[in-house]
């Protein structure tokens, strides 16, 4: 696993962990606090990517467009397990380690490593895919400009402000939508209207602790 990730990257491996986190997390759910709407909505992305994975392995159905909304939705549901973990699970008191391990976690420390909040900008690209998409590569690049790495120390994640627009925006406000993404790159599927339109987005990090860096530029690129 990548940067020694709890959550397996194999898709075999991570169907397997997925579903055996949600059967023995299911149990216990309500006791460790976790809120019924954000449990359905875990179900509901589950569900989602269990749909595509099906559709994906089966020579009858697969194609391509079907192992890339397979992909967005293990993407979607990957990040709500990660919420899910990160907000009731990792540090809950009534999450003993027994269960984290049974639930496939890695158990913490007592104490917090410090998780400074981010100060440096991310460094990123835009490259024109086929099919209308576009992917966002981001990076680190360390202060000496040598070394570059997928993201800083302590981030968890980037957060992207995008929007489509005819003019270069005035402001970070004139980017109305939000993503975040814990892997890079990001692919943004736009519908075949929008091609040849002009995609504009900006980057920051977050730490550990839901603390967000400062913006980066705003760049653009034109939607194929």
């Amino acid at each position: 696993m990548r940067n020694n990730d709890y959550i397996p990257v194999e898709e075999s491996k991570f169907y397997a962990w997925e579903v055996n986190f949600v059967n023995i997390a299911k149990i216990s759910y309500e006791v460790w606090g976790i809120p019924e709407y954000k449990w359905e909505e875990l179900l509901s992305e589950q569900e989602e990517y269990h749909d595509k994975y099906a559709l994906s392995n089966d020579p009858q159905t697969r194609t391509s467009a079907i192992v890339f909304a397979k992909n967005t939705a293990r993407k979607t549901f990957t990040s709500v397990l990660r919420k899910v973990i990160k907000g009731y699970i990792t540090y809950n008191l009534n999450v003993t380690d027994n269960n984290r391990k049974t639930l496939g976690l890695p158990i913490h420390k007592t104490t917090r490593t410090p998780s400074p909040k981010p100060t440096e900008k991310a460094d990123f690209d835009i490259k024109q895919e086929t099919g209308s998409r576009l992917n966002v590569h981001f990076r680190y690049r360390y202060s000496d400009q040598e070394q570059i790495a997928a993201r800083p120390p302590f981030i968890h994640g980037i957060e992207i402000t995008w929007a489509i627009l005819k003019t270069h925006p005035e402001s970070y406000n004139d980017l109305i939508h939000s993503v975040f993404d814990t892997r890079s790159p990001y692919t943004f599927q736009f519908d075949i209207k929008d091609a040849g339109k002009k995609f504009f987005c900006a980057l920051r990090w977050e730490n550990t602790r839901g603390e967000k860096g400062p913006w980066s530029e705003i760049k653009s690129a034109i939607i194929p």
